[in-house]
């Protein structure tokens, strides 16, 4: 036929423009993690060439006297003074009120305020999950801060940090956080969000749960956390920008008692996942009028299609489809 070699070239052409873009996205990806990577051995030599003492660290910590810290974690299974914690659960949670009495017994006396709220299921237009679980708790946790006349809630400003109950921060975590915080303006300040590189890691996993750690901090490290960036830009209504905080924390991977757990955890992870995606898909969808304009909204719709879209799907499967397609359309141009 008189057009197959013109319909082989445009093939050829589509191939060669979509692989290439796959490996643009992934080279700026690389060249970010390799710049924050960078950062952190800076840190840490500036980190070894100064000695500091306790008194150093304690003198640099009451500059900040006027700021505390609020954090937030959702609940699967020695603190400062100015550190408050809000412990979420949801309300089916089996013995819910147990962990809570042995959270309190626990802890109690070793933060500012320990508050732990439960997140009651079938609320009309929610999707059940983490995000909405963490949204609730901090909302139920920061009202009962501003009720309470002891804590005085408006004399103070706060750093909010939200995690899982597994997560574990660098020793200097809080007192980085507040160091950057006091570096920029009042403007700024209240319109960014600090982000540190999370490296997924426990004694012993297997090589898939070990591989897919190692993927999301990559990406964790190259690129923005989307999900909390949706979230906070249409919570505030302003344009919110995603910081660098050069420090590494630690948050356990699945884990199970044999392989084949492992194998279950994992593959209800992959699905946590995805439905996180979905449901930050759906607030954006049903919020987008109240983005604080127009660019924001295509922004971010760019962004989310790039990362889950063509990084994360597209260029999988195109990897996969290519090599077989380009084989099977050679085949057919010999038989004819």
């Amino acid at each position: 036929m008189p057009l197959i070699p013109y319909v082989n070239q445009a093939t050829n052409i589509v191939f060669v423009i979509a692989m290439g873009l796959f490996q643009l996205i992934w080279l700026i990806a690389i060249i970010c993690a390799i710049r924050r990577t960078l950062a952190i051995n800076r840190r840490n030599k500036l980190k070894t060439k100064k000695a500091q003492d306790v008194e150093s660290a304690g003198a640099r910590a009451n500059e900040h006297s006027t700021l505390r810290h609020v954090v937030a974690m959702t609940f699967k299974k020695d603190a400062a003074s100015r550190l408050s914690v809000i412990v979420g659960m949801e309300c089916r949670t089996p013995d819910k009120e147990a962990k809570r009495d042995e959270i309190c017994a626990k802890y109690e006396g070793k933060f500012l305020r320990l508050i732990v709220t439960f997140h009651p299921s079938g609320i009309p237009g929610e999707i059940s999950g983490k995000c909405s679980n963490m949204n609730y708790a901090c909302r139920q946790g920061l009202q009962v801060l501003r009720q309470d006349a002891d804590y005085n809630y408006e004399t103070y400003e706060h750093i909010f940090t939200n995690c899982d109950c597994d997560a574990v921060f660098d020793p200097e975590y809080m007192l980085e956080l507040e160091t950057e915080y006091s570096k920029l303006d009042f403007a700024d300040r209240h319109s960014s969000i600090w982000q540190s590189i999370i490296v997924y890691k426990r004694d012993s996993m297997p090589f898939f749960v070990d591989i897919t750690g190692v993927l999301r901090t990559f990406f964790f490290m190259g690129m923005e956390d989307i999900i909390a960036l949706i979230r906070y830009t249409i919570l505030t209504r302003r344009e919110i920008r995603i910081r660098p905080l050069n420090l590494i924390s630690i948050n356990g991977p699945t884990s199970g008692a044999n392989y084949v757990d492992e194998i279950r955890e994992w593959a209800l992870q992959v699905r946590r996942w995805t439905i996180g995606a979905g449901e930050v898909f759906h607030y954006f969808i049903v919020k987008t009028y109240r983005m604080p304009s127009l660019y924001l909204s295509i922004s971010w719709a760019t962004r989310f299609f790039i990362y889950y879209g063509l990084v994360l799907c597209a260029s999988a499967i195109f990897s996969i489809i290519s090599p077989l397609l380009c084989s099977a359309r050679q085949h057919g141009c010999a038989r004819t």
